[in-house]
């Protein structure tokens, strides 16, 4: 049973910059496939495919995008796609630490 679910969330754990974008850019496997570079995304909504940030980013709804980036608690000065993966990761690790402290704690967000 274990295999079997671990198999079906597999397809729901995405890259938010594609690992074969980041290839391209000379950013390692490993580099690229950290904690603060996944996010839950279905199948369905999954159009990222290997597309640079700044194109995919851009796609998403506006009466969405706000939610969307929330929900995923990706820094609001990073949601354009136009800032460095590092910047990125490193911004995001922290807000995901910061979501994981008050999770933990109950606390409400900040």
């Amino acid at each position: 049973m274990g295999n079997t679910l671990a198999a079906y969330n597999a397809r729901e754990f995405h890259h938010i910059y594609p690992k074969a974008f980041l290839a391209a850019e000379g950013i390692s496997f490993h580099e690229s496939n950290v904690i603060a570079n996944i996010c839950m995304l279905s199948q369905q909504d999954n159009s990222i495919s290997d597309k640079d940030p700044r194109d995919y980013f851009t796609s998403i709804p506006p009466e969405i995008k706000d939610d969307v980036f929330d929900r995923a608690v990706a820094p609001p000065e990073f949601r354009d796609g136009s800032k460095p993966y590092a910047d990125f990761i490193n911004k995001r690790a922290e807000a995901l630490a910061v979501k994981a402290e008050n999770l933990i704690l109950n606390r409400r967000p900040t």
